[in-house]
């Protein structure tokens, strides 16, 4: 569910110079620091995701990284947000709903990210027409999506704190030793990550996220169940090795 928002940052900038962090490219301009703090936002609304090690899930999203470059660079993000109060009211109104209507807010925004998504996805393909349908069923499997990690996800926090991990490791002699060599300030935290994203990529995806995406998607679109299964068994096993 990440891979909008970074799809979003993508277009919305050319590469900058090697080194540059992705934060201080995206202060060069207005529009470019608008947009980067919009996805975080977003991402922090999703709960958490599960795309590769930089997005790894635990209960920190990436709102720590944004408040640490905006410290790092106020002189530029005030001047950025100066000439842009508009946007600023704005994202200050989206993050006051979000706190507000929490639930709600996430499953609108997953419906629009799907839309916008699959749009650009439809528009690769330029002897076909635009689908309707299948935009609606994107945004209407996302929208339940997001009710399910807004409910699921807060569970899987509480659960998955790195003792399952870390007592493992604790119990081997010899593993125990190498990841006391690491030098790791705070292990548990990271035994936490490591339990929360399996249990995400090896409980929730597997057993309710494709499920219900197969089955959604779907009806909306019209398939029948012999339909539905082929695409399942074609797609599910080439989608769970990503």
């Amino acid at each position: 569910h990440l891979f909008f928002l970074n799809l979003f940052l993508s277009f919305s900038h050319k590469r900058a110079a090697p080194g540059t962090c992705t934060p201080c490219r995206a202060m060069m301009k207005d529009t470019k620091f608008v947009l980067f703090l919009f996805a975080s936002i977003l991402a922090k609304a999703s709960g958490f995701g599960i795309i590769g090690p930089s997005e790894l899930h635990s209960i920190h999203d990436i709102s720590s990284s944004v408040a640490q470059h905006v410290a790092q660079h106020s002189t530029t993000i005030a001047s950025a947000t100066a000439t842009t109060p508009a946007a600023a009211n704005l994202l200050d109104l989206y993050k006051q709903v979000l706190a507000e209507h929490p639930l709600p807010t996430k499953m609108i925004t997953g419906g629009t990210l799907a839309v916008v998504g699959d749009a650009i996805a439809q528009s690769q393909a330029k002897d076909e027409e635009y689908s309707k349908r299948r935009a609606f069923s994107f945004m209407a499997f996302d929208m339940c999506y997001r009710a399910l990690q807004h409910v699921s996800f807060p569970v899987i926090v509480q659960q998955c704190q790195g003792q399952y991990i870390g007592g493992a490791i604790a119990s081997i002699p010899l593993l125990a030793s190498f990841f006391n060599n690491l030098g790791l300030d705070n292990p548990t935290y990271y035994y936490g990550a490591m339990e929360q994203t399996l249990a995400s990529q090896l409980g929730i995806v597997p057993f309710m996220y494709y499920p219900v995406f197969y089955v959604l998607t779907a009806f909306v679109q019209g398939l029948s169940s012999e339909e539905a299964v082929i695409r399942a068994k074609e797609t599910f096993i080439p989608l769970m090795k990503r």
